[in-house]
């Protein structure tokens, strides 16, 4: 789209306007494909034309169409996940959590987003052997953010709500040190 435009835009290449023109118009194939293009974006070849006509060029319109559809099937696949199922939950609106725009250091953001996600669970390591899977601190259970709050030996003075530190606040960053801390020792 950004050639075509500027095929329109250069007055004093008519040869390659002309030569533009005939593909458009006579292949097939590109037009097909270009028509497939709008309307999986909500738009008809037709409507794109007639705004080009009208004097107005739609590209950025069609961009922005384009991110929407790809945020789209991001979220398809995000959510369909079999790494992690939780991703689905976590992923939530469009806009950025607030833990991410606050002021934290970059390694605080990356915790917290490893634990949202489950990326610190040793349950979701579906490729590992099960004894590799067992939490890293009592050894008994698959290891899951669940199995943190209620059942580890190690953990049984911590009594936390899952929503609560894995909110888009990020709130429970200084619980998921003390986690990290405890799986080093």
């Amino acid at each position: 789209m950004k050639f075509e435009e500027k095929i329109r835009q250069n007055v004093e290449c008519k040869i390659m306007k002309e030569m533009w023109e005939e593909i458009r118009v006579n292949y097939k194939k590109t037009a097909e494909e270009r028509r497939e293009f709008y309307e999986v974006r909500g738009l008809t070849a037709e409507e794109v034309e007639r705004k080009r006509i009208e004097g107005a060029e739609p590209r950025k319109e069609i961009l922005n169409l384009d991110e929407e559809l790809q945020r789209k099937e991001q979220r398809k696949k995000i959510a369909e996940s079999r790494y992690n199922p939780k991703y689905g939950e976590i992923i939530g609106g469009l806009k950025l959590p607030e833990y991410l725009i606050r002021g934290r250091k970059n390694e605080d953001r990356k915790t917290i987003a490893r634990f949202r996600v489950g990326n610190k669970e040793g349950e979701n390591c579906y490729w590992k052997e099960e004894e590799d899977r067992r939490c890293g601190l009592c050894r008994e259970f698959p290891e899951t953010i669940e199995h943190w709050l209620k059942d580890c030996e190690e953990l049984r003075e911590v009594e936390k709500d899952r929503n609560e530190l894995l909110n888009e606040t990020g709130d429970g960053l200084e619980w998921m040190k003390m986690i990290l801390e405890k799986k080093r020792k």
